[in-house]
């Protein structure tokens, strides 16, 4: 059951991905809300999940959690840093009258 839940999870973020990263939302407040939930999220499910002042014993279901967890961060934290410096550079452009 948590199986099926955490990969619809898990999809529906790859999906928010890709439109983000085709530019679906072309107002970047879109692309630092959306990050800035999923920063939220994560640790605080992890904490809640893995609460060290309770005994839990880890599962192979636990192990990709971990996993993508520590994928979905590092990847959040270069798209940020990618997506950041092309709305620079793209509002530097539109400020001499070019644009992307």
């Amino acid at each position: 059951m948590q199986d099926k839940y955490f990969f619809y999870l898990l999809n529906f973020s790859y999906v928010c991905y890709f439109l983000l990263f085709i530019n679906f939302f072309d107002d970047p407040i879109y692309l630092k809300f959306y990050l800035n939930i999923i920063k939220a999220f994560i640790p605080a499910f992890l904490l809640f999940r893995f609460n060290p002042l309770v005994n839990y014993k880890f599962t192979k279901l636990d192990k990709k959690i971990v996993f993508h967890a520590a994928l979905s961060l590092f990847s959040i934290a270069t798209f940020e840093t990618l997506f950041d410096k092309f709305f620079t550079i793209k509002g530097n452009l539109n400020l001499v009258g070019l644009t992307i």
